[in-house]
């Protein structure tokens, strides 16, 4: 698993070591072993769900479609600048996913921008969370706002369960929840936090624990 310190020598494995050391035994030789390679996958808000995504050309219209095109694959799912809105809470349960947005929509896969919301995930309809993620090892999700998410269950903005991985340069925005974290709930992960900003979230349950308006771990290191 690719999870060592950014900062030291991964150059001597081999490729597809997703830039940083590997923590076994022989990370940092030529002899560490490969990770998966990655399929990509690009979504715009022009895109269209009934093409391949495997370039900004014929990229994909919904963040959901990417997800699910990766399937039990590893994958990064690419998505440019806008709002991407949805009914029901997208969901990852499958496969080795990285999900990165901001991009400007050209390259492979080219420039991103660090503008606040800039890449945003607005749950529209109904009581859900934004995002669902279970069952993950080395899971990156970097660069989005989730809002708007009102649910009746742990997690309004983002609810993460038996997940390895790291949550970089988002926002979680104007989320509720009855239960557990209304922001972001974590449970039973090892997930890494860096860079992120939880704003205006809502707590509205009977106030047990654990429980907040902000971001919870239960049963977790992070």
């Amino acid at each position: 698993d690719d999870a060592g310190d950014p900062a030291g020598a991964f150059q001597p494995e081999p490729f597809y070591n997703g830039g940083r050391a590997n923590i076994g035994a022989y990370g940092g030789t030529a002899v560490a072993s490969l990770s998966p390679a990655f399929t990509n996958f690009f979504v715009k808000q022009d895109g269209n769900d009934l093409a391949d995504g495997t370039n900004w050309a014929t990229a994909f219209a919904s963040i959901q479609t990417g997800i699910v095109a990766v399937g039990t694959r590893a994958g990064n799912v690419h998505v440019a600048t806008g709002v991407y809105k949805t009914a029901s809470a997208l969901v990852v349960t499958q496969g080795m996913l990285q999900i990165t947005g901001g991009y400007l929509g050209s390259g492979s896969p080219g420039t991103r921008t660090n503008a606040t919301d800039a890449c945003m995930i607005r749950f529209t309809n109904g009581s859900d969370r934004v995002m669902r993620v279970e069952k993950q090892s080395s899971f990156v999700l970097d660069g989005f706002t989730l809002a708007g998410g009102n649910s009746t269950v742990a997690g309004g903005g983002l609810y993460l369960c038996d997940v390895t991985g790291r949550v970089e340069n988002c926002r979680f925005l104007s989320c509720t929840s009855t239960v557990g974290g209304a922001g972001v709930h974590v449970e039973n992960s090892i997930v890494s936090f860096e860079n992120n900003e939880v704003v205006s979230n809502v707590y509205s349950g009977a106030n047990t624990p654990p429980a907040a308006g902000g971001i919870v771990f239960s049963g977790c290191l992070s």
